[in-house]
């Protein structure tokens, strides 16, 4: 019997007749998932939402069943193409109205970028370097499906990516026997080397801060105090790290209170020293001649929230994390540390209110810094026996983490470039069609054919929240590995090299030209004018360190939600 998809109530299925075909998944499973038709025939139902569709690609044998799950979670759903190209003429009628010739120049013109030709330079410019890389990757896995399959004519579609990557990965796979690296990363001594790495490089640790009855939104949540040597208390971060009911799930950073300037608010003089303003925050004048972070005057103190999903297990044992938990964790904290060190004079522009292809660089870098074994050092221990992660496998972790990785890269700036083509000016045709556009995109930069009747780009929710700008984080990753590059990957934990990356990034937000922000740091006045030259050099940052992208899983890439909304 042929797979097909079933509609119904509920969510959707495809029926696997026999169930055996289903080999590669766990007996258990299947067994849950087969009941018996009216022909007395066992028949599986499986879910096409949920973890259960990514399980099948990934790991059932039969190319059959693994093409009918993608084409039935893939497949054209009218009414939502719809409403996405309605979305898309909407924007670009409102960049008419204000004489743009799309919207993506009408998102660009206030970012770094400045306008969508050099997005378009950009992206090809790095999708070039990584040509050779990208293709070798495609020959590895062309090469295991004709092995696997006994057919030398055998080309890898859509349906077999995932596949294959696992079956490459397991067979070259050098992670010595005995505990995985999730051993060395429980979320209290993670969350130590979070404290310590930013004493050493700021001065600024962390301290549990008392909780007063219905401060917190939940028993599990616990209050940081983020203290700095030299000016005390500089703000709270909130750290909700447990997954439960009802809680969204993806790792995010929010700011509740952001910093600015509260000593010259009252021009009127009506407000009495020491009088508290509504915030609780004392309105009072800083003494003569004190500078903070380079400015005179008093700021309202930060408060931001880090919220996780990390599973907690039963019996009080500690919770241990992936490496990607980790990287998330180190990665959200950067941006709390950005709403932390921020000294702006408006909250409009505190922290990370600031555009969003710069508002990932603190972020980003702060997985270099995971990455490096000096830093985990300071805290990376056996929950059990206190040992330090050997390096043998830390070794073989990242070499493994490496495998694949043009091809992950690949989707990344794939994905990217169609959000520049729904928001150029294609989309003023009146004969646009979305998914004409994404399978002209995908014959012609694309690794696999496109499968008729499919239109993935309904399930790419950030052509809503990121409209014209999902190219930030390659962008951030690019100027990020400059910065670690010239800043950072001599001395790690240089408060040096922290002070520097503080005064010229961190405290200013995005109440300060972000070109000039990376020309200080990085000590070069070409960046500053944030011009043509400027977007040059960027891209030839990229080309020259392609080698080094290593993107982590995709679900913690674009789970990001519009920045005006501050969740990073």
């Amino acid at each position: 019997m042929a797979n097909s998809a079933t509609p119904g109530p509920g969510p959707a299925h495809i029926m696997v007749n026999p169930p055996s075909r289903l080999q590669g998944l766990a007996p258990g499973y299947v067994q849950r998932i087969t009941r018996t038709n009216k022909q007395g025939e066992k028949v599986a139902f499986v879910p096409t939402t949920g973890w259960e569709p990514q399980m099948v690609l990934k790991h059932v044998e039969d190319e059959g069943v693994r093409r009918a799950m993608y084409i039935a979670t893939m497949a054209e759903d009218k009414s939502k193409v719809a409403v996405l190209d309605d979305l898309l003429m909407t924007r670009h009628q409102l960049s008419q109205l204000v004489g743009l010739p799309s919207y993506g120049h009408m998102f660009l013109g206030d970012k770094m970028v400045k306008n969508p030709e050099n997005v378009k330079a950009f992206l090809q410019t790095l999708a070039k370097s990584q040509q050779d890389a990208v293709q070798g990757e495609m020959q590895m896995l062309q090469k295991a499906k004709r092995v696997h399959t006994k057919d030398k004519d055998a080309q890898i579609e859509a349906w077999d990516r995932d596949f294959y990557v696992r079956l490459v990965s397991a067979k070259t796979n050098t992670m010595p026997h005995g505990d995985s690296i999730a051993a060395y990363f429980s979320v209290g001594t993670t969350m130590d080397g979070l404290s310590r790495l930013f004493s050493h490089l700021y001065g600024i640790k962390f301290v549990p801060g008392s909780v007063q009855p219905g401060e917190v939104w939940h028993d599990e949540v616990q209050k940081l105090d983020v203290m700095d040597e030299k000016e005390g208390l500089i703000g709270t971060i909130y750290c909700d790290f447990y997954a439960r009911p009802g809680k969204q799930l993806n790792a995010a950073h929010y700011t509740v209170r952001c910093s600015r300037r509260v000593d010259d608010d009252d021009e009127e003089h009506d407000i009495a020293p020491g009088m508290k303003l509504r915030d609780g925050i004392e309105l009072a004048m800083a003494d003569p001649g004190v500078a903070m972070i380079g400015k005179k005057g008093r700021y309202q103190l930060p408060l931001a929230v880090l919220s996780c999903g990390f599973t907690r297990p039963p019996g009080g044992s500690p919770t241990l994390l992936s490496w990607v938990e980790v990287e998330t964790l180190f990665h959200e904290m950067g941006h709390a540390m950005h709403s932390m060190i921020g000294r702006a004079d408006y909250h409009n522009v505190s922290g990370t209110r600031c555009p969003i292809d710069f508002v990932e660089i603190p972020s980003i870098l702060m997985e270099h810094f995971l990455a490096d074994p000096s830093v985990l050092g300071l805290f990376a221990t056996h929950h059990q026996t206190g040992a330090p992660l050997p390096a043998g496998l830390l070794m073989a972790h990242q070499a493994n983490r490496s495998t694949f990785q043009a091809i992950e890269l690949h989707s990344q700036m794939s994905m990217a470039m169609l959000d520049q083509v729904y928001y150029s000016t294609v989309v003023g045709d009146p004969n646009f069609n979305s998914t004409a556009s994404l399978e002209e995109l995908q014959q012609a930069t694309g690794l696999v054919p496109p499968v008729p009747g499919t239109a993935w780009q309904t399930g790419f929710g950030h052509l809503y929240g990121y409209g014209a700008g999902y190219y930030s984080y390659l962008f951030g990753r690019t100027v990020t590995g400059q910065i670690w590059d010239k800043v950072f990957r001599s001395s790690p934990t240089s408060r040096t090299s922290g002070e520097r990356l503080r005064e010229h990034v961190l405290k200013w937000g995005g109440g300060k030209d972000p070109w000039e922000c990376l020309g200080g740091l990085l000590e070069d006045e070409r960046l500053t004018k944030g011009d043509q030259e400027a977007m040059k050099i960027v891209g030839d940052w990229g080309a020259k360190n392609a080698h080094k992208y290593i993107v982590p899983g995709l679900v913690r890439i674009v789970v990001k939600d519009q920045p005006q909304q501050q969740q990073q």
